[in-house]
């Protein structure tokens, strides 16, 4: 059985770069990429060039108090891939998570929920016009709310992962 990554990547640089390793890697039977980002819907959306030369922390998001150019990037949802199979769920989307698992859900159920690796923010990140705090608590109600028990990754504040939550006594 071939087993198979897919990826999906709106950033129009980063896919490019994306899609060179796969063939430098000669890994094009096992990884499809994607250029889109995910999200609860489908058209459309703005693209946050908060950092443009690395692409680190660009987002689909805005952030207040900052200004940053954007370019318009196709989105949709997991749920319109029609997935199955999927064994881990890994996420950096700078703030947009809980718009991606909402778009994801028949996806998520349909799969068994699947582990989940996520990035949230420190709270202290508001001090940098991030509102960290606001977009940490909206995504951990979420996930716990569609079944999930949240576990940090040791050895980095930021990591997280979701695993399915056993315990029916609580969410």
């Amino acid at each position: 059985m071939l087993f198979r990554s897919v990826s999906f990547e709106c950033c129009p640089k980063t896919f490019n770069y994306l899609c060179t390793n796969i063939a430098l890697q000669e890994l094009d039977y096992k990884v499809i990429p994607h250029r889109t980002a995910l999200g609860n819907e489908k058209g459309s959306i703005p693209y946050y060039m908060h950092s443009p030369k690395d692409g680190g922390g660009n987002s689909c998001m805005p952030f207040m108090g900052r200004s940053s150019p954007t370019i318009q990037v196709p989105i949709t949802t997991l749920d319109s891939f029609q997935l199955d199979n999927i064994g881990l769920i890994k996420m950096d989307v700078e703030g947009f998570e809980k718009n991606v698992l909402e778009g994801g859900l028949e996806t998520l159920k349909r799969n068994g929920y699947p582990k989940i690796l996520f990035e949230s923010w420190r709270e202290s990140r508001d001090q940098e016009g991030i509102p960290a705090t606001k977009l940490r608590k909206e995504l951990f109600d979420y996930i716990r709310s569609i079944g999930y028990r949240i576990v940090p990754v040791n050895g980095w504040d930021e990591m997280f992962i979701a695993e399915r939550n056993t315990d029916t006594t609580s969410t």
